[in-house]
């Protein structure tokens, strides 16, 4: 029972279109305006929104903690 249910889970059985290449033409760039607001500090503001808009028992941070522990804490 669970060979089967992850060989489907890893399989492309349910998937509707595979995409095998990168774009020929490259990655669309970053505009000068796109570049600046990525070096933008953020807000306290801002992470409270983030953190509160995961969901409570994801997958695991790189510590192991869910997000559920975050929100609490």
């Amino acid at each position: 029972m669970a060979l089967n249910y992850y060989t489907r889970l890893y399989s492309l059985e349910d998937v509707s279109a595979v995409w095998n290449m990168l774009p020929i033409g490259g990655f669309a760039t970053l505009t000068d305006g796109e570049k600046a607001a990525l070096l933008k500090p953020f807000t306290s503001e801002e992470v409270v929104v983030a953190v509160k808009g995961m969901g409570r028992f994801k997958a695991s941070g790189p510590y192991g903690f869910q997000p559920v522990f975050y929100q609490q804490c």
